[in-house]
């Protein structure tokens, strides 16, 4: 399948309606059921990430690797029966972002996300729209740094992700598959 068939098929929109260097990837839902590597894809059908299910299965963490098998970041166990919040550590250790649902309960649930950068700086991110419908946007203060939708998709249990450049796409992914997981 060519790109452009790939882009038209999923996204049901050319490429030129997102902002030049924009990319976007497909993810598939329930990906702790898979109990398999479930890949992430690049609007090209390339492997882009993957996530490690197999791990999921034998109780240990959620991991997104890169395509040549390097894990970049986890989901420690210890955080995946949690439903407030997710750490996500470094694939190397450390803590890059903590995911947490500030509002249970109400029809429309507020999420942060706490980038932890060097030293004690930290940034934050606000998710807006419906996490269950999986039509959100994540957003800093001043401006979009990705959207999340299943609209783009024909495909169940599949949505996209779509980044500006210049974001850490991996991170932004494994946020993406963190909401999911405590969305469920």
């Amino acid at each position: 399948m060519t790109a452009i068939e790939w882009r038209t098929r999923l996204f049901g929109r050319g490429a030129d309606m997102a902002a030049p260097g924009t990319r976007k990837y497909l993810m598939r839902r329930q990906i702790a059921r898979a109990h398999d590597d479930s890949p992430i894809e690049d609007e090209e059908g390339a492997l882009a990430f993957s996530v490690d299910g197999e791990s999921m299965r034998l109780g240990r963490s959620l991991i997104v690797r890169n395509p040549h098998g390097n894990p970049l970041f986890r989901i420690p166990e210890r955080t995946l029966h949690l439903k407030e919040f997710m750490e996500i550590e470094h694939g190397c250790g450390g803590t890059a972002a903590t995911v947490r649902r500030t509002g249970l309960g109400s029809s429309r649930d507020r999420w942060t996300v706490t980038l932890h950068g060097p030293g004690d700086r930290r940034a934050v991110l606000r998710l807006r729209g419906s996490i269950a419908d999986c039509e959100y946007r994540i957003v800093a203060v001043d401006r979009q740094v990705a959207e999340v939708s299943k609209r783009w998709f024909r495909l169940r249990n599949t949505y996209g992700v779509e980044i500006p450049p210049g974001e850490d796409e991996a991170l932004l992914l494994t946020i993406a598959a963190a909401v999911e997981q405590m969305a469920r």
